[in-house]
């Protein structure tokens, strides 16, 4: 899908993480130092999607997006939803533009499990602009995290902010969409 690439331009410089020089940003996405990431971003167990979601509050959110991620076992669902609520309440997971990426580690997670999911109505999740949020991808990955989890984040949250991608999240087939932005950032 050739429209998730942004504007060819100049690479923007940002600064590097713990080496104390400047890493360029090509094509929307960062590329690491080659000693920071000792490992490839891990690709999700399986990646779900679920639209048109009814949920009152984030709490009810989460609820319903642990127990689809645990596939029925109440334990581990009880367990990914306190700790993504646990997650989002010292420090808001929304991005900004709708988007939210709650994200929790936890020890029944045996790989990187992800949720693309949709509510009919936007809640208040404490977005930094103020909107209200209806894009969710929520993430589960194994305790303890790695650096590549964080990483992982890190890429994930700088593609949403690219509004192309947004748009293209809400008008076509997410599984698509984030599929294909699955494998970019995996690729880095």
């Amino acid at each position: 899908m050739d429209s998730l690439r942004p504007p060819t331009s100049r690479p923007r410089r940002v600064p590097a993480l713990r080496t104390g020089t400047a890493r360029p940003v090509l094509r929307g996405l960062p590329t690491l130092h080659p000693g920071l990431r000792p490992e490839p971003a891990p690709a999700p167990a399986g990646l779900d999607t679920a639209l048109a979601v009814d949920a009152a509050d984030p709490d009810a959110l989460f609820a319903f997006a642990a127990e689809r991620m645990a596939g029925g076992r109440v334990r581990v669902a009880e367990d990914y939803a306190r700790r993504l609520a646990a997650r989002h309440t010292r420090r808001s997971t929304a991005l900004g533009h709708g988007l939210a990426l709650p994200h929790a580690a936890s020890g029944y997670a045996n790989g990187v499990q992800a949720l693309y999911l949709r509510t009919r109505a936007p809640l208040d999740f404490d977005a930094p602009d103020g909107e209200p949020v209806s894009d969710f991808l929520f993430l589960v990955v194994p305790r303890p995290a790695s650096s590549a989890h964080s990483e992982l984040l890190e890429a994930l949250q700088e593609a949403f902010g690219l509004p192309r991608l947004r748009r293209e999240l809400r008008q076509e087939r997410p599984e698509a969409v984030l599929a294909e932005l699955w494998q970019r950032v995996r690729r880095r």
